[in-house]
């Protein structure tokens, strides 16, 4: 995939001409075939989450320092952090070797710690969203399955 420039609009109130921005990347990830969210950024604190196969990976955005949070039997397929950027959810796009069920695993994001696991997809889920208030998470199992849970946390 070949990177194109940005061209970045002038500064207001100044008359400049535009200044051309070079696309660098900044990390890879998996897409799980392109069609799940796999990426969430907190600009404000700096830091982003980004599923990679089977693994979720924290990643300090200035330090390129890399923590591996989850550490899957089946590979991940989407992820979602909650409005108040406090808790993250990370769901398997496939059954768990181990447990039969997919799994959605629940972080604390200051900590960085595993919070809960849950487990009712019984063939994957391929979306999740956390409700405004944060006490309730919502997941989508993959086609075929057509189920959907709200998890009351």
């Amino acid at each position: 995939m070949e990177l194109q420039p940005l061209l970045v609009p002038e500064e207001e109130g100044k008359t400049q001409p535009e200044k051309i921005m070079q696309p660098a990347v900044v990390t890879g990830y998996d897409g799980f075939g392109g069609v799940h969210d796999n990426i969430v950024w907190n600009q404000a604190e700096g830091w982003m989450v980004y599923t990679l196969h089977n693994k979720v990976i924290f990643e300090n955005v200035k330090s390129r320092e890399q923590t591996v949070l989850c550490d899957s039997a089946s590979q991940l397929s989407t992820i979602v952090l909650s409005a108040d950027k406090r808790m993250l959810a990370v769901a398997e796009g496939r059954p768990n070797s181990k447990t039969g069920n997919s799994l959605i695993y629940l972080y604390d994001t200051q900590d960085r710690k595993l919070i809960q696991r849950y487990t009712f997809h019984q063939r994957g889920v391929q979306s999740l969203a956390f409700s405004n208030n944060g006490q309730h998470l919502i997941s989508l199992g993959v086609q075929g399955e057509n189920n959907l849970a709200i998890w009351d946390l």
